[in-house]
């Protein structure tokens, strides 16, 4: 995998993370899910940093932040593709 996959799939993913934990998406409750949902509430309860730090660690990308650059096209894309009001 190139790098920059591998930062966009940490922005994203890390995206995913701030917008469940500010309250514009939710999880749902699916069995075929429980990974991921596991996954996601051990994220929660971390603090911002971490969770960018946890996002980079799941796609060994070897950084410890997502630099403004990468997340912002990230957070941009996220709410076009699920309707949040625009940022």
């Amino acid at each position: 995998m190139t790098v920059l996959f591998l930062v966009e799939r940490a922005a994203r993913t890390f995206s995913l993370i701030v917008f469940v934990c500010d309250g514009y998406l939710r999880l749902k409750n699916r069995p075929d899910q429980e990974k991921t949902n596991r996954f996601m509430r051990m994220a929660f309860r971390l603090p911002m940093e971490l969770q960018m730090m946890l996002c980079n660690i799941l796609f060994d990308y070897g950084k410890d932040v997502i630099l403004t650059k990468d997340s912002e096209p990230a957070f941009r894309g996220l709410a076009r593709d699920f309707g949040v009001p625009s940022l």
